[in-house]
């Protein structure tokens, strides 16, 4: 092959990756879109944001609430609901801040009852 064949063949491979990469951005912003319309539609549907980084999920992912579409904002103000997002729990179990991890270093099973305490209220 020659060398002005080798730099097409470069060029066109790196147009190729741009337009993939063009292509993954259109479909995730299509998922939050949907997503965004279907909690819109749907009164009793929820929103899920973190508590702790304040991310939504919308679509397959956690997003800043910044990237939300505008037509949504006003739902999120009535209809959030509070978890912790996947990066979060992992931060917080590799702190040692994660009450499952603290389970799971003293031994404990993260799904065993927690012990009776007979000095609670009714």
């Amino acid at each position: 092959m020659g060398r002005d064949q080798g730099d097409v063949l470069a060029v066109l491979g790196a147009r190729l990756q741009e337009a993939l990469a063009r292509a993954r951005e259109a479909v995730e912003e299509s998922q939050v879109l949907i997503a965004a319309s279907s909690l819109a539609r749907s009164p009793g549907s929820m929103a899920k944001r973190c508590a702790w980084c304040g991310r939504l999920e919308l679509g397959l992912g956690w997003r800043p609430p910044e990237q939300a579409p505008r037509f949504l904002v006003a739902t999120l103000e009535r209809r959030a609901t509070h978890t912790i997002c996947p990066d979060c729990v992992r931060r917080l179990e590799e702190s040692g801040q994660s009450a499952r991890r603290a389970s799971s270093v003293n031994g404990e099973q993260s799904g065993d009852p927690e012990p009776e305490d007979d000095d609670r209220e009714p």
